[in-house]
């Protein structure tokens, strides 16, 4: 619907714009009216109008059904209401709705992302009881969950170390479940590989692979296991053809981080800069900038053939924080809002300030 299309490219106005063209047209708008205009909502950060929307559909009178539920369920996870989305998942167990592995999926997000770590443990047990497989969006969740290990976790633990779903059970293997921090081996990226390969042959598509390996990116990241996410990351250019090495557009120098996650491309990025390390000032002067590729509208034509990926969000922020924090040279370009960058040499100027303070460039990150 035309109303989701607007949501998902971040233009909430146009879709506001086609919801009142529907009003004043006067038909009588229906569940999946409210569906679409909701998830736009909620796709853009627009979580007190998703809300508004919601409650507007009940007081109408519309025969709300388990997926409006869930939109909102999602819409509470994102903005951290997990109480209220709590209660929606209690009134959807109280219509006695039936519940999909892809709604559990999305209560379960609603319990981890909020840190009711009882309830998400409760949840994957009442799964594995009832025979309901896990989707892969559980499984890039539970996965991101264990990048750090928190106080209060305990439950979660518990449950996923006595599961045998898959991903539980590579989790535990890999001592991810562990607060004092597994010990990294070159055995762990064939345990995931098998595992990714176990996905495929259930005929995934490369999204949803890709899905995985920036799961798994993002947990060795967080929990310091740099070594691992390099390896992992060229596993993910071989399986997934993402595009992050550095290539030559005219002038520039580019690396493309589109479809990565921010585990991901921080692995990308540092891998990048290293090759700076190792080069000369003099390497650098042909070129007169780096630029680094965050979100979609960038280059369009550069790589074409290759798989293209929706912009994940939070990436450029998340850059640009650490770049500050770092006191480096990269910066939004004033002309495109989805592309950092900075001059060649100044980069490298600014390596080796660092590299003064620092035994390597990747402990920055």
């Amino acid at each position: 619907m035309i109303i989701d299309a607007c949501g998902k490219h971040g233009l909430h106005e146009e879709a506001l714009l086609h919801y009142g063209d529907l009003c004043n047209s006067g038909l009588e708008l229906n569940v999946v009216s409210y569906c679409s205009i909701i998830s736009a909502m909620v796709n853009v950060g627009k979580y007190k109008k998703a809300e508004h929307l919601y409650r507007r559909a009940q007081l109408k009178g519309i025969r709300t059904d388990l997926h409006l539920h869930l939109k909102m369920i999602h819409c509470y996870t994102k903005c951290k209401k997990t109480r209220l989305g709590h209660e929606i998942y209690s009134l959807i167990q109280k219509l006695r709705m039936k519940m999909t592995s892809t709604a559990y999926s999305t209560v379960l997000a609603l319990y981890v992302e909020g840190a009711w770590y009882n309830h998400a443990a409760s949840t994957l047990k009442h799964l594995e009881i009832e025979g309901i497989s896990l989707d892969r969006s559980a499984h890039g969740l539970l996965i991101r969950a264990f990048g750090s290990i928190k106080d209060n976790m305990a439950p979660l633990i518990k449950a996923v170390e006595a599961s045998q779903y898959d991903v539980c059970r590579l989790l535990t293997s890999l001592s991810l479940t562990r607060e004092e921090g597994p010990k990294w081996s070159p055995t762990w990226i064939r345990l995931v590989k098998e595992y990714i390969e176990r996905i495929e042959g259930d005929d995934a598509d490369s999204q949803s692979i890709l899905g995985i390996y920036n799961a798994f990116l993002d947990c060795f990241w967080q929990r310091g296991l740099k070594q691992a996410a390099k390896i992992l990351l060229e596993e993910a250019r071989k399986d997934c053809a993402v595009s992050t090495c550095p290539k030559i557009y005219e002038t520039e120098l580019v690396l493309d981080i589109r479809g990565l996650s921010v585990g991901g491309s921080k692995v990308a990025v540092a891998e990048w800069l290293n090759d700076v390390r190792k080069s000369t000032r003099e390497d650098f002067l042909d070129g007169k900038k780096m630029v680094i590729i965050t979100g979609v509208g960038s280059f369009p034509n550069m790589f074409e053939g290759e798989l293209a990926y929706s912009q994940r969000k939070g990436l450029k922020a998340a850059l640009l924080h650490l770049f500050e924090e770092l006191d480096s040279p990269f910066a939004e370009a004033p002309e495109n809002p989805t592309v950092v960058e900075a001059s060649t040499v100044d980069v490298f100027e600014w390596i080796s300030r660092v590299l003064k303070r620092e035994t390597a460039l990747v402990d920055c990150f």
